[in-house]
C-alpha cells in the first residue's frame, strides 16, 4: 500500500500543492492510515485542514484499495522556524 500511496501522492496530489508553493511529506503508511506534514506554505495555511479533507483524502480514496484516512503531523515545520527566525532577527522575509 505505501507505494500506491507515494505513486498518487507525487502524480496527483504533489504537483497540485507544490503549484501553491506547499508540499507534502509521507510519514508513515500503516493499515489505511497515511500519516503527512504538510510542508512549504501548507504547513501554516489556514485552510490546511480543507485541503486535506477535500483534496488529499478524496484523491487517496479513488485510487488506493484500502485507504481509510489521513493523519496530519501538527509539529512546526523547519521552513516555518527559519521564517520565524528571519523575522524575529530582524531580516525580515
Amino acid at each position: 500500500m505505501k507505494n500506491n500511496v507515494e505513486r498518487v501522492v507525487s502524480e496527483f496530489v504533489r504537483p497540485y500543492l507544490q503549484s501553491h508553493q506547499g508540499d507534502v511529506e509521507i510519514l508513515d503508511v500503516k493499515d489505511g492510515v497515511v500519516k503527512i506534514k504538510l510542508r512549504g506554505a501548507c504547513s501554516g495555511c489556514p485552510s490546511s485542514d480543507q485541503t486535506v479533507s477535500d483534496f488529499i483524502e478524496t484523491i487517496l480514496a479513488e485510487h488506493v484499495p484500502g485507504f481509510e484516512k489521513v493523519e496530519v503531523s501538527k509539529s512546526v515545520s523547519p521552513e516555518l522556524l527559519e521564517m520565524a527566525r528571519s523575522i524575529l532577527s530582524g531580516k525580515g522575509l
